[in-house]
């Protein structure tokens, strides 16, 4: 296997191999504002310049070495771009040297002589490499005097606001519209010190994945709109979760404020789902989260505690002879193969399903045209739902259409159901309702009962994407007022009316 020396590092690879990648696997930094691993090499930057040799050879060909015996080494005479350098075997690599150094600072001060340092204003700051760089590698004081380079404000996307005089010209975000997104709206315009990024005139970008081109810009030159100004970053708590806005399951960060208020979303490395990238719509669309949430349970409207709602629901289920439950795609494997067991055994019907949207009756797995990450389904554990055996007779719509087939109907509300009016409307025409819902309903008043359940990011468990893939999540933050998991309720409903636990749990 072919092998290089990274800063007295043995660092074996295999196949097309890049220094910084390399370097990085075993622990030695190479700074670098260009370079990204999901994105071709521009090598502009300049910042991950490091010493390259190969052992020397004499005329015949054989090593040349010292009088210890040992291999020389002939380095490079100039300094080489560690992104672009394509390793081989034998290659030696030093990226601590003094010349190394002195290069990153005069780079440093070359990219810092137009860059208008206002770090406290700043959104990037705390996430900055530019600012992490700077104090590695940058002078106290600039030895440029003339007047700065500055650009007219631009408002080239609703999504994304830019402050241009920060911007370093790595030119990651426009190769990545170009190679990710697979959009030519957006690049860079001019050359030189007026180099300027920009869209087409007279239009903005429309792309589903803007977010993507704020999280790798190096600099604070694009920020998020939605998130400007909302939090400094080190006073968020930054916790590893799974996006439930489609049956992608891209896996991200939730960034949450002391209020478990969640500010932002950003996507989170996994090569077998998402990549480095999330798409717009997930990104942007958390605040249901914080919004209009269900913290006590109730009846009628009326607040009661958990052990009176258990009676209450329980009851009703007993005298009710025609009853059909309505699951929800948007819970964990284990609350769906709860509700499962719950119908079979204790509900005695078939009439339980989880499909209300199109995609999901037609079992669609597939992203949708023109996109790279969202799917069809817009439900994180459809193939969660499938595979607990809740796909019935008839299907969830269908149930909601004929709502004189059952004397009482249960059913687990999400987001995704809550904001469709026609769902909504449908689910009204029951005349009696048991509801589990993370959020308040205009349903609230009429329901036997409306048990307050977490949210996703509430709770622990499995989704299941659209390609079959379990992947576990933790909980992220406290259940909201008096929210109990969907499991427990099952539990506790099925005590109350067999006198029996649920299967796999303890008295």
């Amino acid at each position: 296997m072919p092998e290089i020396i990274i800063d007295d590092i043995p660092v074996q690879f295999t196949g097309k191999a890049n220094i910084i990648e390399l370097a990085k696997s075993v622990g030695v930094d190479i700074p670098h504002f260009c370079y990204h691993p999901a994105l071709s090499v521009s090598g502009n930057c300049r910042m991950c310049m490091v010493e390259v040799g190969m052992p020397a050879k004499e005329k015949d060909g054989s090593l040349s070495k010292d009088e210890n015996g040992k291999v020389k080494i002939s380095f490079m005479p100039k300094l080489q771009p560690s992104c672009y350098q394509d390793p081989t075997d034998g290659m030696v690599i030093r990226t601590k040297t003094e010349k190394v150094i002195q290069t990153r600072k005069h780079i440093m001060e070359f990219l810092l002589a137009n860059h208008p340092l206002d770090c406290p204003i700043c959104d990037q700051a705390g996430e900055c490499v530019l600012q992490d760089y700077s104090f590695q590698y940058g002078f106290s004081k600039s030895q440029f005097l003339d007047q700065k380079r500055t650009f007219k404000k631009t408002l080239f996307s609703d999504v994304i606001t830019p402050e241009l005089n920060r911007c370093i010209h790595c030119d990651r975000c426009s190769r990545f519209t170009k190679e990710i997104a697979h959009d030519y709206s957006f690049t860079r315009t001019w050359r030189g010190n007026k180099t300027e990024l920009s869209a087409l005139p007279g239009e903005k970008i429309t792309h589903n994945y803007q977010g993507n081109m704020v999280d790798i810009c190096p600099v604070g030159a694009l920020t998020l709109t939605d998130f400007r100004f909302k939090s400094r970053v080190w006073f968020l708590k930054h916790s590893e979760g799974l996006c439930t806005s489609c049956g992608k399951g891209c896996n991200v960060v939730y960034s949450i404020d002391k209020q478990n208020k969640v500010l932002r979303i950003k996507p989170r490395f996994n090569a077998a789902v998402n990549s480095y990238w999330m798409c717009d719509y997930g990104r942007l669309r958390y605040k249901f989260f914080n919004e209009n949430r269900k913290i006590a349970h109730t009846s009628s409207g009326t607040e009661i505690d958990l052990n009176t709602a258990i009676e209450k629901a329980a009851t009703m289920i007993k005298s009710s002879t025609r009853i059909a439950a309505i699951a929800s795609a948007n819970e964990t494997l284990e609350s769906m193969q709860a509700l499962k067991d719950f119908a079979e055994n204790i509900l005695k019907t078939e009439n339980i399903d989880y499909r209300v949207h199109s995609s999901q009756i037609e079992n669609n797995t597939d992203i949708k045209t023109g996109e790279v990450l969202l799917a069809n389904d817009p439900y994180p554990n459809s193939q969660g739902a499938k595979k607990s055996g809740l796909s019935g007779s008839v299907t969830a719509l269908d149930i909601l259409k004929n709502p004189l087939q059952a004397d009482l109907l249960l059913a687990v509300l999400d987001d995704k159901f809550v904001e469709n009016p026609d769902l909504m409307e449908a689910l009204g025409k029951f005349d009696k309702i048991i509801l589990f819902s993370p959020f308040v309903t205009v349903h609230d008043h009429r329901a036997v009962v409306t048990f307050a359940i977490p949210s996703l990011i509430e709770q622990s468990g499995i989704l299941v994407n659209i390609n079959g893939m379990e992947q576990k999540f933790q909980k992220i933050i406290t259940p909201a007022g008096e929210a109990v998991l969907v499991p427990d309720i099952i539990n506790r409903l099925t005590l109350k009316i067999s006198g029996k636990m649920a299967a796999g749990t303890g008295a």
